[in-house]
């Protein structure tokens, strides 16, 4: 997997590299979602199912050989529920 950085500014802003938005099609104006996650922050496009998103995040610690356990799943989808009837 690539990784890319950004440099944080004074007023806490990031640029998301060009590769990572055209991989989301993200748009100037467009939303995004983060879900920390202990030391680790997960960013995906915004109006993405809560489902998918899990699902997505769950391959891919999967290939890391780490899983969710129930109680955790049961957590975030608690947790995305208030979030997402934050967005819009």
């Amino acid at each position: 997997m690539k990784k890319f950085e950004s440099i944080l500014t004074s007023k806490g802003q990031i640029t998301i590299p060009k590769p990572i938005r055209e991989h989301l099609g993200l748009k100037p104006g467009k939303r995004v979602v983060f879900m920390p996650d202990e030391d680790e922050v997960i960013m995906m496009k915004a109006g993405q199912s809560l489902v998918e998103g899990l699902m997505k995040i769950r391959k891919d610690l999967e290939r890391k050989g780490k899983l969710f356990t129930e109680a955790e799943i049961k957590r975030m989808m608690k947790e995305g529920k208030k979030e997402w009837s934050k967005v819009e």
